[in-house]
């Protein structure tokens, strides 16, 4: 069962909310309280980026794998040193059944995060 602050997408450490916990489950399909986003752009902050850069010796291919990896791990962008994330600007992919009707975001609306993700 979905739980309203997204405690089911946690895998780990048990009882913990999304942006602490360290792994998430990710997968499809979303759930009845949960909104799709097709993301076009991650922000990381500062600190996370200049960690990953710093890491991958200012080689984008080397950073751009460091950040996939990160998220295939883990199942979301979240500096595992600096444990921050970011933000992301994207569009609504899909929206779960309780949501739908209940503001005024429809599929294929742009997107943006105003606070950071992890």
């Amino acid at each position: 069962m979905a739980d309203i602050y997204g405690g089911h997408r946690v895998i780990e450490p048990a009882g913990a909310l999304p942006q602490a916990a360290t792994r998430i489950d990710p997968s499809l399909p979303i759930h009845a309280n949960e909104i799709l986003i097709r993301v076009r752009a991650l922000q990381p902050t500062a600190t996370a980026f200049g960690r990953i850069r710093k890491d991958g010796g200012h080689d984008s291919d080397k950073m751009a794998a460091a950040i996939m990896d990160l998220v295939s791990r883990q199942g979301k962008f979240q500096d595992p040193v600096t444990k921050s994330g970011g933000i992301l600007t994207g569009e609504v992919a899909e929206i779960g059944t309780d949501l739908s009707g209940r503001n005024d975001i429809a599929v294929g609306d742009p997107i943006a995060t105003l606070v950071s993700l992890s």
